[in-house]
């Protein structure tokens, strides 16, 4: 089958990435991902104390959030580049510091069932954000530099992923949560003006192709964001391409929330992204278990310095020989991480798991969203991030409901052993779907 393609190879190696467009849009998803980590770690003590919430009141605070998200991701994510990508960063980026600010009037209405809505409002707005800023930024890439670019870009998840838990820890171990969400408002404050700086480039530059050549140019540009609306206006089919045609009606469809074309790979690492899920979830309690709290404090500490270090290299190797080789490197490096963690014996051992850990998630995520981007046309790109983050959050939101269960029978090294055979089964469909065309490969 023809891998479908909708991007020029015409592109000069030497263009860059550091444009002010993709370090705006660094800066946005840095504080989306930091301010996410940081309230999350916080909310079941908040909700304890202001609500008198139970552990399970409290663990539904946190994870509405995400709940929020995937549907927002799931159900509006492929009508993006139809309003435009520019106008719903700009009102999502707005609803964010609503909601941060609203966190600040709980301390006059303690009712949880508000403060739970409040949160899968607050998801909601965030899912959205994430996924338009990261539309808009990994668009703007050289295609010929895209693995390499993209890497770059998805270091602020790394980022955020580290120092967002440790702000939120600081502030919820010292009971201070006012700070907390002072420091999260002023936080998502920057991250509005940043996401200007995101938008106004791109409609300058589609305010120019427009008075140039008219509509129809204007829907065959690539990095305008504003390109679909301007053809839609103009009566152009933007699908086809074809200037006069009028515009087709779209019929409610799998269409309009999946990008089937960007499944393949989605699928493939949300497999494996199962073993991350039990990461995140599990190990904590399991260095209780085995006496190891004291390495499990700087875990994530070493799985960001692994990632932050090996990222940008990965993404070079990807660009320059293909996927399969960084996606292979990708697959072992994790599925030896949980090896290593379910027979640790002592710290050293955890933070190598650690570091393998950033490593394989660090070549496999960045570069499976390239992969499932490289398939699409630009008027597609946004569902298919859409669909590639749904279902990774999908696969952490169901881990402790599909192998939760393993820990009470088997205990936690169990469990993180049975994530080895799961991380092989993941790169065993990434290799049948390559092989059978349905992953775009090294590009022509």
């Amino acid at each position: 089958m023809p891998q479908a393609s909708a991007k020029s190879n015409t592109v000069k190696p030497n263009e860059p990435i550091f444009t002010p467009r993709f370090i705006a849009g660094f800066a946005v998803n840095f504080i989306l991902y930091m301010q996410y980590y940081a309230l999350m770690v916080a909310m079941a003590g908040y909700s304890a104390m202001q609500f008198a919430a139970g552990a399970t009141e409290g663990g539904f605070t946190a994870s509405v959030f995400i709940l929020g998200a995937l549907c927002s991701r799931l159900f509006f994510g492929g009508a993006i580049d139809k309003v435009g990508r520019g106008r719903v960063l700009v009102a999502c980026m707005t609803g964010e510091v609503a909601c941060t600010l609203l966190y600040l009037a709980f301390e006059h209405v303690p009712a949880i069932g508000v403060f739970i809505v409040l949160r899968f409002l607050h998801g909601a707005f965030y899912g959205l954000s994430q996924t338009t800023v990261t539309s808009i930024v990994s668009s703007a890439v050289p295609f010929s530099r895209k693995g390499e670019g993209v890497g770059y870009y998805m270091l602020s998840v790394t980022l955020g992923a580290a120092l967002g838990p440790l702000m939120g820890s600081a502030f919820s171990n010292a009971g201070d949560f006012d700070m907390l969400f002072f420091s999260c408002l002023g936080m998502i404050a920057v991250g509005y003006v940043a996401a200007l700086g995101v938008v106004l480039p791109g409609r300058r530059q589609s305010s120019e192709v427009s008075k140039a050549t008219g509509a129809t140019e204007v829907a065959h540009s690539v990095n305008t964001e504003e390109a679909p609306i301007a053809a839609e206006k103009a009566g152009v089919s933007e699908q086809s391409g074809d200037a006069g045609k009028p515009a087709k009606k779209h019929k409610l469809s799998l269409a309009n929330f999946i990008e089937v074309r960007a499944l393949p790979v989605s699928v493939a690492i949300t497999v494996g992204y199962l073993a991350y899920g039990a990461l995140i979830t599990y190990i904590n309690p399991y260095a209780a278990e085995v006496g190891l709290t004291g390495a499990a404090s700087f875990f994530f500490v070493s799985y960001s310095i692994a990632m932050f270090v090996t990222r940008p290299f990965t993404g070079r190797w990807f660009d320059s020989a293909g996927d399969k080789g960084i996606m292979t490197l990708g697959f072992a490096c994790l599925g030896a991480s949980m090896l290593i963690m379910g027979f640790a014996q002592n710290g050293a051992m955890l933070l190598v798991s650690a570091a393998l850990a950033g490593v394989g998630v660090g070549s496999v995520q960045p570069n499976g969203l390239v992969l499932a981007m490289r398939r699409c046309p630009d008027d597609r790109l946004t569902a298919a991030n859409s669909t590639y983050f749904v279902l990774l959050d999908v696969a952490i939101g169901l881990c402790p409901f599909l192998v939760g269960w393993i820990a009470p029978a088997f205990g936690y090294r169990v469990l993180f052993l049975v994530m080895v055979p799961v991380v092989a089964a993941s790169y065993v469909v990434y290799m049948a779907f390559r092989r059978a065309g349905l992953i775009a490969g090294k590009k022509k």
